[in-house]
């Protein structure tokens, strides 16, 4: 990784260009209150931000992320958030996956991603708000937003997604109480 948090709190992270690593950064174990602002991952292999267990209250603002897996991924992530984003030429825009729960995902911009511009599997009580997904999904992706594999009580609210080559704008695949209102989908 780019940079690694470990058990750490309250540590801003800003103004950085961070190219060719596993994840540009990765924030582990009980860490929590940091700030990821106004950064450039570029290239990173798995991804540009990756929230990878037990953290919370973690804030991804105003970065952006080309040419990795995922542009962010959050994986058994708590509480965390992700706002006005740009995430480009990735394979995946964002990932919340793994028992995820009680995320936000909001104002991202989220453009030309090989797969899904969002792919929620497993994971519960997220909020995904006002995104601009553009441009994502080739057809072989069943959806720009795909919410599936056991994930329940999600909230989809307000996004617009334009321009897909997919076959659905929002896909849910075995996954159940999920509310999914006023969005936006132009073909």
């Amino acid at each position: 990784s780019g940079f690694l948090l470990t058990n750490s709190e309250s540590v801003t992270i800003q103004g950085f260009q961070v190219t060719n690593f596993e994840h540009g950064i990765r924030l582990t174990g009980n860490t929590r209150y940091n700030l990821v602002l106004g950064n450039l991952f570029l290239s990173n292999a798995t991804a540009g931000i990756f929230l990878d267990s037990s953290m919370s209250f973690n804030t991804n603002m105003s970065n952006t992320v080309v040419g990795s897996f995922y542009g962010i991924l959050m994986s058994n992530a708590h509480h965390d958030y992700a706002f006005s984003n740009r995430l480009t030429l990735n394979t995946n825009g964002i990932g919340v996956l793994d028992g995820s729960i009680s995320n936000e995902i909001v104002g991202n911009y989220i453009h030309t991603n090989l797969e899904a511009g969002i792919n929620l599997s497993n994971s519960g009580t997220n909020t995904i708000v006002g995104n601009l997904l553009l441009s994502n999904a080739t057809p072989v992706v069943a959806g720009v937003i795909q919410i599936q594999w056991g994930s329940t009580g999600n909230l989809v609210v307000s996004n617009t997604i334009s321009g897909w080559q997919g076959y659905y704008g929002i896909h849910l695949y075995y996954a159940n109480q999920n509310r999914i209102l006023s969005n936006s989908l132009v073909g």
